[in-house]
């Protein structure tokens, strides 16, 4: 059985994780933001603009699916299975961008992602089934995975890397 969330739970949930995931990258100097191996080969910089990534794709499934749009989670031919293959071409894709434009995409993309999330109606966020794309699950999922669940994981690994560093 799927956990019971209010929207306003949700939307308190990204905006506490985002809170966390800040403050760890507000300790950090310029050289460990940039220092490959935190995480696998990536540095906390390609974990940003993994995060970026993500919220996009989370935005878009929102978006097409509040106009009524038929919703592709995945690419044609490719299963949930093709996750870390994604990853590694966002990383290869984004390795040589700069710290200041990574920086604002993090930036801008949050602003994105939670205004997406605060647009759902709550019945659209909420009941399982309301989108048939969903295949019975709630849309909060879909949101929570790319928005706080995701700023969680990877502030515990930034924070795990460095240690370790």
């Amino acid at each position: 059985m799927t956990e019971q969330i209010t929207k306003q739970e949700l939307l308190n949930q990204i905006e506490s994780e985002r809170r966390r995931l800040e403050a760890t990258l507000a300790q950090l100097s310029e050289e460990q933001v940039l220092r490959p191996g935190v995480e696998g080969e990536w540095s906390v910089k390609d974990i940003l603009i993994h995060i970026v990534v993500w919220e996009q794709r989370m935005i878009g499934w929102v978006n097409q699916g509040l106009r009524g749009e038929r919703v592709r989670m995945l690419p044609p031919g490719d299963t949930w299975d093709d996750v870390d293959r994604w990853n590694h071409e966002t990383y290869l894709d984004h390795k040589d961008d700069s710290l200041p434009d990574v920086l604002e995409q993090f930036r801008q993309s949050y602003l994105e992602a939670l205004s997406a999330a605060s647009n759902v109606p709550e019945d659209a966020l909420l009941e399982p089934g309301y989108f048939d794309w969903r295949e019975g699950e709630p849309l909060w999922l879909v949101v929570a995975a790319n928005t706080c669940w995701h700023y969680k994981e990877h502030d515990e690994s930034i924070r795990a890397g460095l240690e370790a560093a």
